[in-house]
């Protein structure tokens, strides 16, 4: 066979089985994703995986601190590379308003920490779908969502809960209204940024609970003897400690929380006046000071 002609069989053959596997407007996302990000997001993945080793291999408290400043960077770096594909693929909504592939773009976009600035994009998008789109699974999946979104932001009265605490006692959110601040943590016993910032709690706690700040950990540990152990080995059993699956409790669908670490900050009159979702050192600075101008130091 000509040599040319095989390429071109093989070209075939390859668009062939992509047509099967892929919807073309995915393929069409997809693309423009690629074009946007090239291949910087590998490196930084690259980049993230090698200073997280050697963040876990090592016992030197300032190594720990160099590396995890390390991955702070990156981790901002990728920010903006992600909110390039995110504005990449409200781009592409706006085009395909009618395909079912758009709704799962915006939910995908809204779940993740840069859709958190684009809720007013996201949602103008959300009511310009074809009316067909809103009905489906996914479209009602996405109505849902951006309601628990706005219903969990700053300046919104927080979301009730209630249940058992570790110890077997009722734990409600309203138990602490009009009496305390209260700082809900929501990890697990296997996220290591998540435990990474227990340290600087224990120092907020230490210092503002006799002035009214109580620390409540939502756990989603599905083993619950980890969850347990991963407590008493980071010595914080003086903090309120509400496992999700021991209560079977909708809390994490009604605070959003799509990924954790995430800290909610509720003042005495139930409002959130203090959200952030992921750890590091930038995000307990702001809530050093924050908590600073409310208890007047």
């Amino acid at each position: 066979m000509n040599f040319k002609l095989l390429i071109l069989l093989c070209i075939s053959l390859t668009i062939a089985y992509a047509s099967k596997s892929q919807d073309p407007l995915e393929q069409v996302r997809s693309d423009m994703q690629r074009k946007a990000t090239g291949a910087m997001r590998d490196s930084l993945d690259r980049a993230s995986q090698l200073f997280l080793a050697k963040f876990q291999a090592t016992e030197d408290t300032l190594e720990k601190r160099y590396y995890q400043s390390k991955l702070d960077s990156l981790d901002k770096v990728a920010d903006r590379y992600n909110l390039e594909g995110l504005l990449v693929d409200l781009e592409f909504v706006k085009k395909h308003l009618s395909s079912p592939i758009s709704v799962k773009t915006l939910l995908f976009r809204l779940k993740r920490y840069e859709g958190q600035n684009y809720y007013k994009e996201i949602y103008t998008l959300y009511n310009a779908l074809n009316p067909a789109l809103k009905k489906t699974q996914k479209g009602i999946e996405l109505r849902e969502a951006l309601a628990d979104f706005k219903n969990s932001s700053i300046g919104k009265i927080a979301p009730g809960f209630q249940g058992k605490d570790i110890n077997g006692k009722e734990l409600s959110l309203k138990a602490f209204q009009n009496k305390n601040y209260v700082l809900l943590d929501f990890w697990a016993s296997w996220c290591a940024p998540c435990r990474q910032d227990f340290p600087s709690l224990k120092e907020l706690y230490h210092k503002y609970h006799s002035k009214g700040l109580e620390i409540v950990n939502i756990s989603r540990d599905e083993d619950l003897d980890m969850w347990r152990d991963a407590i008493k080995m980071d010595g914080v059993e003086m903090w309120k400690h509400f496992s999700v699956k021991q209560n079977k409790s909708p809390i994490e669908k009604l605070y959003f929380v799509t990924a954790i670490p995430v800290k909610v900050l509720i003042n005495k009159e139930g409002v959130i006046i203090g959200r952030w979702r992921g750890g590091g050192e930038e995000h307990m600075a702001e809530m050093k000071n924050m908590l600073q101008e409310l208890f007047m130091e």
